[in-house]
């Protein structure tokens, strides 16, 4: 980078040293991370009421296509002028147009938790409010209640304190086709019972997941459109919900449609 005059965005922090040399050199860089000193202090314990319609794109599981998903409503939504401001929990959210990263997911570069995370989140969707924007997507990590009690890699704790912080107004749940629908139900009373905010729909990729133990990886098998409808028929008769396919453009559209319906 410093001999071709280029600047970095890193997925993981940059040490000390490292960031000396490109300082030195003029080399601008940026990586996601949100450091104990990143906690606004002097709020009296008060938290900022966002009042801009937010949509949260949450999930049952990880690799679910929830950000994909936030950034197909958000190009929806900006071809219909709609202003759009999003938070993202992807640290490739600096570079697709995210005005806030807040990167809690995978190998993580957060160094808070408990209320400082809630106040560090909920300062983040204040600066995104402050742009004026027509409504704002935000988007969690992986699954929203714990699959089980065996494994503090169960417990959805950071999920807890983002949609704590972020209080959004409506839900769109990921799910995988193979889940098994009271764990999908569980996930919706959990989510509507946080604020009483509503889960307005489902949203899934077309593919089922096995799990091969063998070598501890999880394969994706991409369903038949008759697979995909007899899931999604039954998903759709437990939960009351409708299911958009994510990969399905048209889907995504209607998906995008119901939303602005709902804050009409």
């Amino acid at each position: 980078a410093i001999q071709y005059k280029k600047q970095i965005v890193s997925f993981d922090i940059i040490a000390p040293h490292f960031a000396e040399r490109l300082e030195k050199n003029k080399i601008r860089y940026n990586y996601p991370a949100v450091l104990k000193r990143d906690v606004p202090e002097n709020y009296f314990n008060k938290l900022r009421k966002i009042g801009k319609p937010t949509i949260a794109i949450v999930g049952t599981g990880p690799r679910q296509g929830k950000f994909t998903l936030q950034m197909l409503l958000k190009s929806i939504f900006e071809d219909s002028d709609y202003s759009v401001g999003m938070l993202g929990t992807e640290p490739t959210g600096m570079l697709l147009g995210c005005d806030e990263v807040y990167p809690m997911g995978y190998s993580s570069s957060v160094e808070v938790k408990g209320v400082d995370a809630i106040k560090v989140v909920n300062q983040m969707m204040g600066r995104i409010e402050d742009k004026e924007p027509d409504l704002i997507i935000v988007g969690s990590q992986s699954q929203s209640v714990p699959y089980s009690d065996g494994a503090i890699k169960y417990l959805p704790l950071a999920q807890h304190e983002f949609l704590l912080a972020t209080a959004p107004d409506v839900y769109v749940l990921c799910i995988n086709l193979s889940d098994n629908v009271d764990y999908i139900k569980r996930t919706i009373l959990y989510l509507e019972s946080l604020y009483g905010a509503k889960v307005l729909a489902l949203a899934a990729l077309p593919f089922d997941h096995a799990q091969k133990w063998s070598v501890i990886s999880n394969k994706k098998i991409k369903l038949s459109n008759d697979e995909i409808r007899n899931r999604v028929d039954k998903i759709k008769q437990e939960t009351l919900l409708d299911v958009f396919i994510i990969s399905d453009e048209l889907d995504v559209v209607n998906l995008a449609e119901r939303i602005v319906d709902f804050f009409s």
